[in-house]
């Protein structure tokens, strides 16, 4: 892993989204259906890239859910990502 040139502060996280895979299902006969995830409207995962200080239970690598209106968007090595409050987290998956 390389050593990310930017530090978080107090109880912020560094959050890349993860992209979603879009696939389509194809019946026997060959028709194409519409994928699940097209219509499934939830909010994207995201992968924390990096925490402060004050953050605990949530470590670089973790997959997480966030309210992303509320962060500020940055580049990271040429890479999207989003700097969010630990109060912008609402689960963390394992």
């Amino acid at each position: 892993a390389r050593n990310i040139m930017i530090k978080m502060k107090r109880d912020n996280l560094l959050i890349a989204e993860i992209a979603k895979e879009k696939k389509d299902d194809v019946s026997e006969g060959g028709i194409i259906l519409k994928s699940a995830a097209e219509d499934n409207k939830s909010a994207p995962k995201g992968l924390v890239i990096a925490v402060g200080p004050d953050v605990k239970y949530i470590t670089p690598n973790d997959v997480v859910y966030v309210n992303w209106s509320n962060g500020v968007p940055v580049d990271v090595e040429d890479r999207q990502a989003i700097i969010l409050p630990l109060e912008a987290v609402l689960a963390v998956t394992s």
